[in-house]
């Protein structure tokens, strides 16, 4: 089981890189979804889709199962990290391998 915490795309990064998603593969995963403001915590359901594999600009599609199915495409960088969130959250800096390094 892996976790997910809201505040952070951080944790989006875990099962992306523990799944290794071939194109189109989209398993479905098990976390603790923990929401950042109240820190309370349930088991959720989630669903992740490799749309463009790549070593430098991957997407993900997120797609929570459980409640109101939130979807999000998600980038992936050419650490296999999350750098950003739906434009709530980006990475304050850039890795030597980014382009805009």
């Amino acid at each position: 089981m892996d976790v997910d915490i809201s505040v952070t795309p951080f944790t989006n990064t875990l099962p992306i890189q523990k799944l290794g998603l071939a194109p189109t593969e989209s398993p479905e995963v098990s976390v603790a979804y923990v929401e950042g403001t109240e820190l309370q915590s349930w088991p959720e359901s989630q669903r992740y889709t490799c749309l463009e594999p790549s070593n430098r600009d991957a997407l993900y599609r997120f797609r929570s199962l459980d409640g109101g199915g939130f979807t999000a495409d998600l980038p992936g960088d050419a650490n296999g990290l999350v750098p950003d969130y739906l434009e709530m959250l980006r990475r304050a800096f850039q890795d030597e391998g980014d382009p805009e390094y």
